[in-house]
């Protein structure tokens, strides 16, 4: 993978962080009065999320080391206690995630169609909404089947300033039954730029990084398209002595997407390069192999 200038796993700085076994989520029971402040919170979601049956919650503070925040995660227990249902809140109370546990056959044998899919999300959503930003919901929703035509997963990609943010909106999943699966809403931080540079000079900066980034025999073979702006989490995929884990407030790129032919496209199909609109340096990209 070194000729096309990307990490090998085992390179990743922050692996001294991390040891074999590590969870990327730790949680701890949570103090009587943050249990209380949780369970109100999740509250007003459960009949909409098919939880209120529950006959117990229990509430623990978890760390998502991963995207570094903290939630508060009710699980819902039935008679039995066997665990129904999770809702993860943040500090602030919005949802984060909420999914329906036990499977059931007839859930992927359902007759749910597509404009019933969306009607049925965008009418949870909207009982959703005290819990969530609203305005997160101001975009056409797209529907799609998922788990080989088990699911529907119905989206609300975010958008800011007119540009896509990689990652983030709500989505619902349901079952073909027309039963909730999980629902979850990422909303995270943004850093606006002060100015954005052209595309002309992002692709002019990301033109003297490629001789570092891939090889010679790779660039004849590869054939970069138009920049499109994007919101995304920087990463350090082309710097082995970085960071693994992606950054919790996103910045605004010029995304270049180089595909590749010939002998190359063996061994990688495309490689994306992050170009940030403000100042021009590489924060990031992906490869598809």
């Amino acid at each position: 993978m070194t000729a096309i200038g990307l990490r090998p796993p085992s390179d990743a700085a922050d692996l001294q962080l991390w040891s074999a076994g590590d969870r990327a989520a730790n949680g701890t029971p949570a103090s009587p009065s943050t249990a209380e402040l949780a369970r109100g919170r999740a509250g007003a979601l459960e009949r909409p999320l098919g939880l209120a049956s529950a006959t117990r919650r229990s509430v623990a503070v978890v760390a998502d080391r991963f995207h570094g925040r903290t939630v508060d995660e009710i699980t819902y227990l039935d008679a039995r206690s066997r665990p129904i249902g999770i809702v993860r809140l943040s500090d602030q109370g919005a949802l984060v995630l909420a999914v329906r546990l036990g499977y059931q056959d007839k859930f992927a044998r359902g007759s749910l169609s597509r404009p019933e899919a969306i009607a049925q999300a965008q009418a949870l959503a909207r009982a959703l909404a005290p819990s969530l930003d609203a305005s997160l919901l101001d975009v056409p929703p797209l529907a799609r089947p998922t788990m080989n035509g088990g699911q529907w997963t119905v989206s609300w990609p975010r958008t800011v300033g007119g540009f896509p943010v990689d990652g983030d909106g709500v989505t619902v999943r349901l079952w073909r039954s027309g039963d909730v699966h999980s629902v979850t809403v990422n909303d995270r931080p943004l850093s606006p730029p002060a100015r954005t540079i052209t595309a002309e000079r992002a692709r002019a900066a990301l033109d003297d990084l490629l001789p570092a980034l891939v090889s010679g025999e790779r660039q004849s073979d590869g054939t970069i398209g138009s920049a499109t702006l994007h919101w995304v989490a920087a990463n350090d995929r082309f710097r082995p002595e970085g960071a693994d884990a992606p950054a919790s407030v996103l910045r605004l790129a010029y995304v270049f997407e180089m595909r590749f032919g010939g002998p190359s496209a063996a061994l990688l199909r495309t490689v994306t390069f992050w170009i940030d609109a403000e100042t021009g340096e590489l924060i990031g990209g992906d490869a598809l192999q």
